[in-house]
């Protein structure tokens, strides 16, 4: 699949299993709260990738499950709503050996290649990923480069770090064993990456290469018909993009996005299989075919001028709308949908429902329907 050239860079979407393999690992890591935030978001988690992912990993050792989470399990955010790709965790490591690598690599070569990395230099690199909001406590007056040199002093500089949440503190501690013990560490995740790819990721390869790499046509066409397609949907600003950049394109991963910059020859990225369908024209379609249904209908009209005098409860709308209080929910679901209304807890200490008016929400569905019309135009007059 060719490159697309952006004028300053290229921009490349494909399929690297290394990369996937990673990113299964993390997502069984992290599951229940990927749970969380795909419901949040309406993701549908009941894929056969992501089911059979499961199935396969329950037949691992309490073991083998514990060490994942010692390696790849993400520090709990300070924002309850998030969930990052960004590794912040012990598994920073494996992610750097997969970007520095100019070639790209099946899953069972990276795994090779893997165990000839001497152990103290993937545990050196499981610091940036725990200590990003620490860095320049961390380097003080020093370059990554010097400091990262001596293993003395840096083991000494991530013990001296100060004002560490609880989980950073426990983090911090499991790191300080790997740095202590790094033959015994190389030893835990050579056996459980071995053991994942065996028993979980291999029985799936075949299926989650296929999705992947229709998603990778998929993307590339669409971008080289419209490079906005990109901003659209990585969700990610594009002007971040330093140099010639590689998507991998991960169907375990269904929605998503990061960067990766240290990548010598090109930067690596990561983009979900389904992004288009949640942030893309697709997407854009969808929400503006809601948003003129739920405005047709002269009945929500009315409802939301009522709450934009003040939040009612829904007898009052039914009251004054002169429609039934089935009515009345079978309306106000529309507006819920959108998040153009919302219920009011703060209004419900009497055990009724209030309704209130999101008017920020208004104004950027409305800019939003604006933006893709406009879009669309355009493309035609192209």
């Amino acid at each position: 699949m060719p490159d697309r050239d952006t004028g300053e860079h290229t921009v490349r979407f494909l399929y690297s299993e290394c990369f996937e393999l990673y990113n299964m690992m993390k997502l069984m890591a992290d599951l229940p709260k990927y749970r969380r935030i795909a419901k949040q978001m309406n993701i549908d988690t009941e894929t056969g990738i992501l089911i059979g992912a499961e199935q396969h990993f329950s037949t691992l050792s309490s073991h083998l499950k514990r060490e994942i989470s010692f390696f790849f399990e993400s520090l709990d955010s300070t924002d309850p709503q998030t969930v990052s790709l960004t590794p912040f965790n012990l598994d920073c490591g494996f992610l750097m050996s997969i970007i520095a690598h100019s070639d790209e690599e099946s899953a069972e070569h990276w795994i090779e290649r893997l165990d000839d990395i001497p152990a103290e230099e993937i545990i050196r690199n499981m610091v940036p990923g725990l200590f990003l909001e620490q860095w320049a406590q961390l380097l003080g007056d020093e370059s990554w480069e010097s400091l990262s040199a001596d293993g003395k002093k840096l083991r000494l500089r991530i013990s001296e770090l100060t004002s560490l949440s609880e989980d950073l503190e426990r983090k911090r501690q499991l790191l300080l064993e790997c740095m202590d013990n790094p033959d015994e560490t190389k030893d835990r995740y050579m056996l459980l990456i071995r053991s994942f790819y065996s028993k979980v990721f291999r029985q799936l390869a075949e299926q989650l290469r296929d999705e992947a790499m229709e998603s990778a046509e998929r993307y590339q066409l669409a971008f080289e018909q419209n490079s906005d397609f990109l901003r659209r949907v990585f969700k990610t600003d594009v002007s971040l993009l330093k140099k010639s950049t590689r998507f991998h394109v991960s169907a375990i991963q269904q929605v998503g996005s990061a960067i990766f910059e240290p990548g010598e020859e090109y930067d690596w990225a990561v983009i979900g299989s389904q992004n288009d369908r949640y942030f893309g024209p697709v997407a854009d379609m969808e929400q503006l075919e809601r948003l003129f249904k739920a405005l047709a209908d002269k009945r929500r009209l009315e409802m939301l001028r009522l709450l934009q005098e003040r939040p009612r409860f829904g007898k009052e709308l039914a009251d004054e709308l002169s429609i039934t209080p089935g009515a009345v929910t079978y309306h106000t679901g529309f507006l819920l949908a959108l998040d153009i209304i919302q219920i009011d807890a703060n209004l419900s200490n009497d055990k009724r429902i209030y309704f209130s008016i999101c008017n920020d929400q208004i104004r950027l569905l409305l800019d939003s329907a604006k933006e893709t019309l406009t879009a669309r135009h355009q493309e035609r007059m192209r």
